[in-house]
C-alpha cells in the first residue's frame, strides 16, 4: 500500500493550504509518529513546508527528520524568531520527548499561526520506526511552477511578475551567479546578494516588454549551493490587452482537525468527483457536491491522516 500512496502524492499538484479568496481557518494539531512521517512524504519539496526541530543544537546534531531546521527551544531568542515566522506556511514541530514541541505549538496557536502539526511522543519514537538524518544542507525551492507565463501584452506597455523563492532545508542557502534572459524584452532585478535560512523567503521580479505581435520566450538559470534552477519565460505581444488566464479553482475544509464531520467547501462552481483517501492511499469514499459545499461524517474513522482530492487538487486533514 505504501507504494501506492507515493504513487498517489506524485500525480496531484499540491495546491492545498494556499485557496485564493479565502481566510483559512486555523488548523492545530497533535499528530502521531505515523502521520507525521505521512506528512513529510506528501510535502516533501514544497517550499511551504517546514520541519522544525526544537531540540538542543547537540541533540539536533546527533540526529534529526531530513530537511528539519533546528530552533533550539532554549534560545533567549526564542519568541522572537517564532514571531518572525510565515504565519501562513505549514509546520511540524517535534523536540525530543514531546513536552517542548506540545507548548511551542500552543504559543504558535496563541499567534494565529494557521497549520502547525505537533508530532506526538517527539524524535525518541521517530527514531524507533523512521531513519534520522544527519546532514546539514541548504535546498533551493520555487513557489508554484518552474514557467512563467505573462500571457498577452500589449506592445509598449510592460508586465511584470513575481518568483518567490526559499530554502528547503537547514543550511544557509547562498546564490553564486544566474544567467540573464537572452531575449531583451525581459529584463529581471534578481541578486545574488540574499542568504536565505531554512526560515527565508527571497522574491524578485521579471518583467516583459513586447516591441511586437510575437510569441517571446526565454529562460533564466540559478545557481546555489541548494542546487541549479531554470525558470522558463514565455509571453505574446498583442495590439490589445486581450488575457487568456482564468482563476484557478479549489476547496477548503473546516473543521481540521475533526472529530464528527468536515465540510467540504468550494471557491467556485465545480463539476467533480471528490474522494476521501487515508494515509496509506486507500480510497474510503468518493462523492460529488451540489451547491458550494458539502458535509461529510467522519466520527467512524480511525485517528490519523486523510486527504480530500479531486483532479486538480489534494488537502489533507487529521480525524482526532
Amino acid at each position: 500500500m505504501k507504494s501506492l500512496f507515493y504513487i498517489l502524492m506524485l500525480s496531484f499538484f499540491l495546491m492545498a493550504q494556499s485557496n485564493a479568496g479565502w481566510a483559512q481557518a486555523q488548523s492545530i494539531a497533535t499528530i502521531s509518529v505515523d502521520s507525521a512521517y505521512s506528512l513529510t512524504q506528501f510535502y516533501a519539496n514544497d517550499p511551504n513546508f517546514i520541519i522544525i526541530d526544537l531540540q538542543m543544537a547537540p541533540k539536533y546534531t546527533a540526529g534529526h527528520i531530513k530537511n528539519a531546521v533546528s530552533l533550539d527551544f532554549g534560545r533567549t531568542d526564542f519568541s522572537s524568531v517564532l514571531d518572525s515566522l510565515d504565519k501562513n506556511k505549514i509546520y511540524l514541530i517535534y523536540c525530543t520527548a514531546g513536552s517542548r514541541s506540545g507548548r511551542t505549538k500552543d504559543s504558535m496557536q496563541v499567534r494565529n499561526f494557521q497549520t502547525v502539526y505537533n508530532m506526538h511522543g517527539g524524535f525518541n519514537t521517530w527514531k524507533s520506526k523512521y531513519p534520522k538524518d544527519t546532514t546539514v544542507a541548504p535546498l533551493l525551492l520555487k513557489y508554484g511552477s518552474k514557467t512563467l507565463n505573462f500571457s498577452y501584452v500589449p506592445t509598449g506597455q510592460s508586465k511584470a511578475l513575481t518568483i518567490k523563492l526559499t530554502n528547503g532545508a537547514n543550511d544557509t542557502l547562498k546564490f553564486s551567479s544566474f544567467t540573464d534572459p537572452a531575449n531583451p524584452v525581459f529584463t529581471t532585478d534578481f541578486s545574488t546578494n540574499p542568504q536565505l535560512t531554512g526560515f527565508d523567503d527571497y522574491t524578485f521580479h521579471i518583467t516583459y516588454s513586447p516591441t511586437n505581435l510575437n510569441k517571446d520566450t526565454s529562460s533564466i538559470t540559478l545557481y546555489s549551493n541548494g542546487g541549479v534552477m531554470t525558470i522558463r519565460l514565455i509571453a505574446h505581444g498583442s495590439a490589445v490587452g486581450i488575457s487568456n488566464s482564468s482563476a484557478p479553482k479549489s476547496f477548503r475544509i473546516y473543521p481540521n482537525p475533526a472529530s464528527e464531520y468536515i465540510v467540504v467547501e468550494l471557491s467556485g462552481k465545480e463539476d467533480e468527483i471528490y474522494q476521501l483517501i487515508n494515509a496509506n492511499g486507500k480510497l474510503i469514499k468518493e462523492f460529488t457536491i451540489e451547491g458550494q459545499s458539502k458535509k461529510i461524517p467522519v466520527s467512524t474513522l480511525s485517528s490519523g491522516l486523510y486527504f480530500i482530492s479531486n483532479t486538480k487538487t489534494r488537502v489533507p486533514f487529521i480525524k482526532k
